[in-house]
């Protein structure tokens, strides 16, 4: 930051690790929209509510770092039930 280089990157394991719940990430407004309630609207819609709670919550907390630049680790419980439905409900709300 210090010299005006762009952080980039992936998310670790361990950040996601770091969630249990959707409890852990708090709701937050991006142009006049609630990230989180919609994320979870759209979750419902598309019927991924077996997906991992921790794992969305993570999601939400680094796409409210990075919400022009998200790029999610999607491999870290299971790709294809949770990982992959996870990213879609945050990219879309987002």
């Amino acid at each position: 930051m210090k010299l005006n280089i762009p952080v980039a990157g992936t998310m670790a394991h361990s950040f996601i690790t770091a969630f249990n719940s959707l409890e852990d990430v708090p709701e937050y407004q991006l142009n006049s929209v609630n990230i989180k309630q919609l994320t979870l609207a759209i979750r419902e819609k598309l019927k991924f509510t077996s997906t991992k709670d921790g794992e969305l919550a993570a999601f939400l907390a680094f796409a409210k770092g990075f919400p022009n630049k998200l790029s999610c680790l999607v491999d870290t419980y299971d790709t294809l039930k949770s990982g992959v439905p996870n990213f879609i409900c945050v990219a879309y709300a987002l």
